[in-house]
């Protein structure tokens, strides 16, 4: 195929039904190698699914409320689907809902908060200003003695908003510190 492309890309100069052919072999050479980039992808993508799945399940059991298990019985029936078809692209936006839902419910929990405060506190000496960092933190603590979830979860957005980049977006997809360990 790549052949027939350096041809068709020399022959494109003079001919015009080069143009058209050329064209059409891009596209299927740029469809082949997004089909062997998800054949390499497709056994890891399973694992990430499967971990999602298993992840989500054991919040909602713990944690979840009728709809929550509502919502998994119908995501784990269309990530099946997805996975029976072998449509990559679906496999992510299930095991992207899945997460979603994993979030949701230990969102609701207080100790998931305690416990990415405290992870946060870890982090201190590495924000942008440790200064401010501290005040935070003192507010925190004192949210977590007046048990004010919401003045909590304001002091880890702070505290998150103060970490390097990489940090922040890490934090963001994993559940960093939470009383419920992900994997």
């Amino acid at each position: 195929m790549f052949g027939h492309v350096d041809s068709l890309i020399e022959a494109a100069n003079s001919d015009p039904d080069a143009v058209a052919q050329l064209d059409r072999r891009l596209r299927e050479l740029a469809a082949a190698v997004d089909e062997a980039e998800d054949s390499v992808e497709w056994p890891v993508l399973l694992e990430k699914a499967e971990e999602s799945r298993r992840d989500t399940e054991k919040v909602v059991e713990e944690y979840g409320e009728t709809a929550d298990r509502n919502q998994l019985r119908s995501l784990k029936e269309e990530l099946q689907r997805a996975i029976d078809t072998g449509d990559p692209d679906l496999v992510r936006r299930y095991v992207e809902e899945l997460d979603g839902l994993y979030f949701t419910v230990l969102n609701r929990q207080p100790g998931f908060h305690v416990g990415r405060f405290n992870w946060l506190v870890g982090g201190v000496q590495s924000m942008r200003d440790p200064g401010q960092a501290e005040q935070i933190v003192a507010q925190g603590r004192r949210a977590i003695n007046n048990n004010d979830v919401e003045a909590l979860k304001a002091a880890n957005r702070q505290l998150l908003s103060l970490l390097p980049r990489d940090i922040q977006e890490e934090a963001k997809h994993a559940n960093v510190g939470g009383t419920i360990t992900r994997g």
